[in-house]
């Protein structure tokens, strides 16, 4: 209080008068907050609304993926198989055995490249199941590649496979795809083609993120090999995914 009378009496002398300091009343206060709020609420359902449209509709990345996973029936013996390359130099050169993905730790596998009947391949021997992977991500539209095998013939691919023991099986899920990728909202937008379909009956319309790891825990995904060389049919479409 004593404060006040100071400022009062300072005011008084220099010739203004005091006013009190305004205040609004809790019905105001409560008027403004709730203004403020619808304001919120308004922006968030425009940008809400502007992702799920035309916010999405421009693809930011691409991202290039071949996948090889190979099952042996009876481990041990070696064996030896050639198998196409996606037509994408660039993803080629990134592409290596994976030991890190799913039920495929085996490691001794050896890679190399070899020139076929049909053009250049991947080359591997191994005694145990193994998967090989390959990743690039390049700017929209400037792939220097397509979605095809470099054994490709039409909706069909060469496959060549040596060494087998007696007894023994060799079955393969053969995957390349091509997924694009919309931003903030957006479920990725995939092409493939391959010896298997990810889009499993009842799956709708957006598969979950490990479509992929899923599609190799099912049998019937995989193509069973003949010795020497075969022309095995594939599978190409699209879907999207979400990892929500």
């Amino acid at each position: 209080m004593e404060g006040n009378a100071v400022i009062l009496e300072r005011r008084k002398a220099s010739g203004f008068p005091w006013q009190p300091r305004p205040t609004f009343p809790p019905a105001t206060w409560g008027l403004v907050l709730l203004v403020a709020g619808l304001v919120v609420l308004a922006l968030g359902g425009l940008l809400f609304v502007l992702a799920l449209t035309g916010g999405n509709s421009r693809v930011t990345s691409e991202a290039y993926i071949y996948n090889l996973f190979v099952r042996v029936r009876n481990p041990g013996a070696i064996a030896e198989l050639w198998v196409p390359m996606p037509d994408f130099p660039e993803l080629s050169d990134r592409t290596s055995v994976d030991v890190s993905f799913g039920d495929f730790p085996n490691s001794n596998v050896t890679q190399s490249m070899i020139g076929s009947p049909y053009g250049t391949m991947f080359r591997f021997v191994f005694s145990d199941s193994f998967a090989v992977r390959g990743v690039t991500v390049v700017a929209p539209g400037s792939a220097n590649g397509t979605l095809t095998f470099s054994t490709q013939v039409s909706n069909a691919v060469r496959i060549y496979l040596a060494n087998l023991s007696s007894g023994n099986q060799v079955s393969l899920i053969l995957h390349y795809e091509v997924s694009r990728s919309r931003g903030f909202l957006a479920s990725d937008q995939v092409n493939f083609v391959g010896t298997a379909d990810p889009r499993t009956p009842g799956a709708g319309l957006v598969l979950p993120c490990g479509y992929l790891p899923e599609m190799t825990r099912h049998d019937e995904a995989y193509t069973v090999l003949s010795l020497g060389w075969g022309l095995y049919p594939l599978i190409d479409g699209g879907f999207s995914y979400s990892c929500d």
